[in-house]
């Protein structure tokens, strides 16, 4: 082998070599982001899991003020309802 194949023969090895070590921070790159896009996945599940629970919390909340109402309601009806009777009551003449 001459000293023009050598030189040859050290540039191919030296390109190549270059070319794999290109490749190989390429592969650690693609593992990396692999890796990323896994710990994304499991904190958006955490995320939805989360918002679930905060949508049922507020549909509770928003559904106690028109339990309360509800109840003011009933016992308001219960009064007058109590006081036509006992108004009919005093009519009749049993006091």
């Amino acid at each position: 082998m001459d000293d023009l194949e050598k030189i040859m023969l050290d540039e191919r090895f030296n390109c190549l070599s270059m070319r794999v070590e290109a490749m190989e921070k390429r592969q650690k790159d693609m593992e990396d982001l692999i890796s990323s896009v896994a710990v994304l996945a499991q904190r958006m599940g955490t995320v939805e899991r989360n918002i679930s629970e905060v949508t049922v919390n507020v549909r509770t909340l928003m559904e106690k003020p028109a339990k309360r109402w509800d109840g003011v309601v009933e016992k308001a009806i219960l009064v007058v309802v109590g006081a036509v009777v006992a108004w009919m009551l005093t009519k009749v003449g049993i006091n």
